[in-house]
């Protein structure tokens, strides 16, 4: 409901000795933020979180975009839509390199787009980079966990895989590096999904020896 509050933990955990003063700063109540602060420090009623709508919530609120969401996704919504402002790099897009652990690095990240900000780079192209790089990072860990396990495809689920531009990036640098990167089409990767996911299971066990009589699943095409 706040995406500042992810902001503003991530400029604390990307610059523990301080974060640079930003526009950012001044549409906050430095008591509320000093008290934010202090309870994601002790962990109190703040648990972490891996979800990566939380991190397109940070950086919406830092390229000020939206601070209070009104409606579920609307942070991420936004920066998607200013990021399709600006111009594709096209060939120069970045390319992944895969990692040696499947584990992606935020601070950086959150560092890159805080530099842009001080330097003046405009908010879409921030926006922009901020997309690719976060693709490249996904596409890294998976390329290494994926030749570690001898894989040849990667599927693309989550809410986040809604958004175009990081699917499309992902999934290109995928196929660049010899996988096969599968995508829904039948349901959608968010939390419809995960309904007829859990309807799948529900079927299954009341299918099983012993359980209730099985319920017929079916997927409309249309």
């Amino acid at each position: 409901r706040e995406p500042w509050r992810m902001a503003a933990v991530w400029l604390a955990r990307a610059f523990p000795m301080g974060a640079p003063d930003l526009p950012w700063h001044g549409r906050r109540d430095p008591r509320l933020l000093r008290s934010v602060l202090a309870i994601a420090e002790r962990g109190v009623a703040s648990p972490p979180t891996s979800s990566c709508g939380r991190l397109f919530d940070a950086i919406a609120s830092l390229l000020d975009r939206v601070d209070v969401a009104s409606y579920e996704g609307e942070a991420a919504l936004a920066l998607e839509a200013l990021a399709s402002e600006a111009p594709r790099e096209g060939p120069n897009e970045r390319r992944a390199e895969p990692s040696p652990e499947p584990v992606i690095a935020i601070a950086p990240l959150v560092r890159d787009v805080v530099s842009g900000i001080l330097a003046g780079t405009s908010r879409a192209v921030l926006a922009r980079t901020f997309h690719e790089a976060l693709a490249a990072s996904l596409a890294a860990a998976a390329i290494a966990h994926a030749r570690r396990e001898g894989l040849d495809a990667v599927v693309l689920t989550g809410g986040c895989l809604q958004n175009r531009l990081l699917s499309e990036s992902l999934g290109r640098q995928l196929e660049a590096a010899g996988l096969r990167a599968l995508r829904h089409h039948l349901v959608p990767p968010g939390d419809g999904g995960l309904a007829v996911g859990q309807a799948a299971v529900a079927a299954a066990h009341l299918a099983s020896p012993g359980g209730s009589p099985g319920i017929s699943l079916s997927i409309r095409h249309d």
